[in-house]
């Protein structure tokens, strides 16, 4: 299964608006550029990213984007994990929740650490930067489609519609692939130092996707 020439040709196009100088054969794109678009179709002609994607009915929607958390190992995700020195400040929030005085049963300790999480999410992927987001996570979702990972696909898809939904209020939570991909940051994070510091406390109740 390949991509349609007009779409590839549109992501090459996007590539080259966002970095002119980071594309290879930039030059040589260039010379035949106009040649390309009269025998493969001009970019803006080409098939709407949503009409490629596959099918998601209503009824496995939400199934689907709880499975997208799964998405936050995938190899392809790995550049999306934030990296130790912007997930620091919400690590010490957490080890803060570990090391509170206060009785907390472990119900309340999960909450008060997903809280944490959510909050490390909401600024790492801001409000003003979830279009962006959104519409990458779709742009992935058809790369899987093409690779024939369906059901990775159809959850990719899935969060990406999540993150592009312009009326989505606060009670539908944080969006499940945003949540794993930093409590995943998290996780690497408390290994790292566990290398560090032998001696150290046993880690939080963040676990792996």
């Amino acid at each position: 299964m390949s991509a349609p020439p007009a779409y590839a040709l549109k992501l090459l196009e996007e590539a080259l608006a966002l970095t002119p100088d980071g594309v290879p054969y930039r030059k040589e794109y260039l010379l035949v550029r106009e040649s390309l678009w009269q025998h493969l179709g001009r970019p803006d002609e080409g098939p709407l990213l949503e009409d490629m994607l596959p099918p998601l009915e209503p009824g496995e929607r939400r199934r689907y984007l709880e499975e997208s958390r799964k998405l936050a190992i995938h190899p392809l995700f790995r550049t999306w994990i934030p990296e130790f020195h912007q997930i620091k400040p919400w690590l010490e929030k957490l080890r803060e929740v570990q090391d509170s005085p206060l009785v907390l049963t472990e119900a309340q300790q999960q909450m008060r650490q997903e809280m944490v999480v959510d909050e490390a999410a909401a600024a790492l992927f801001p409000p003003g930067e979830r279009q962006r987001w959104g519409r990458r996570v779709l742009k992935m979702a058809y790369f899987l489609h093409l690779k024939g990972q369906a059901d990775n696909a159809r959850a990719a898809r899935a969060a990406g519609e999540d993150l592009l939904a312009e009326d989505r209020g606060p009670l539908a939570g944080e969006c499940p692939l945003l949540q794993e991909l930093v409590k995943y940051s998290l996780l690497l994070a408390l290994e790292y130092l566990k290398q560090q510091e032998p001696q150290s406390q046993p880690s939080l109740l963040v676990t792996p996707p």
